[in-house]
């Protein structure tokens, strides 16, 4: 599933930099955040009225991935610095292999693990890109109990609890990560 859950973020990130990479009447893109492809992260997804952020709960063990191998979410918006960051990074350039440095930041979320980045976008993604380096990420989350409250049928999000429906689906790639991350809870279980 890991497999599976990375080939549909790549399909994510080539939406992004299609838009990013091809669309000419914008310099500044919007950035990638959860809510533009999940649901108003503002929606009470339970009967008490707790939200997405209010049911992640940090955990301990922090989310350290392989760029190359990972699913990575970044919020990157201007071409002229993802183009720098493409030739300055890497073996054999300017700035050589990626290393992450103290202003590159992100949050993960557990199962899968996902990465969200939030600083350091431009030059993560040419690393990832170019298929090498390590994130560490300074906070990591359970996302189990938001996998629990809420479904997809691929179309729309729903609220378990009651059915209420959250929205439309924006990208049908991560309703299929969301669906991943609720089998992976499932494998979990049967351990």
């Amino acid at each position: 599933m890991r497999g599976l859950t990375i080939a549909l973020s790549r399909l994510i990130q080539a939406e992004m930099l299609e838009l990013l990479l091809f669309d000419a009447r914008h310099s500044h893109k919007p950035p990638l955040l959860p809510s533009g492809l999940l649901w108003d992260g503002d929606l009470p997804l339970t009967i008490d009225g707790a939200t997405m952020d209010q049911l992640i709960h940090p955990v301990e063990q922090p989310i350290l991935v392989r760029l190359e191998d990972a699913a990575v979410f970044p919020r990157v918006w201007e071409r002229w610095r993802l183009h720098r960051a493409l030739g300055r990074i890497g073996p054999e350039r300017e700035d050589g292999p990626y290393v992450q440095s103290d202003n590159h930041f992100g949050t993960g979320w557990y199962p899968w693990p996902l990465v969200w980045l939030e600083n350091g976008n431009h030059s993560t993604l040419a690393a990832q890109l170019q298929g090498g380096g390590q994130f560490a990420c300074y906070a990591s989350f359970d996302f189990t109990p938001v996998l629990r409250a809420v479904r997809t049928d691929g179309a729309n999000w729903y609220r378990v609890d009651d059915g209420t429906s959250l929205g439309t689906v924006t990208s049908v790639p991560m309703a299929g990560i969301f669906v991943i991350g609720q089998r992976l809870v499932d494998l979990a279980m049967k351990v």
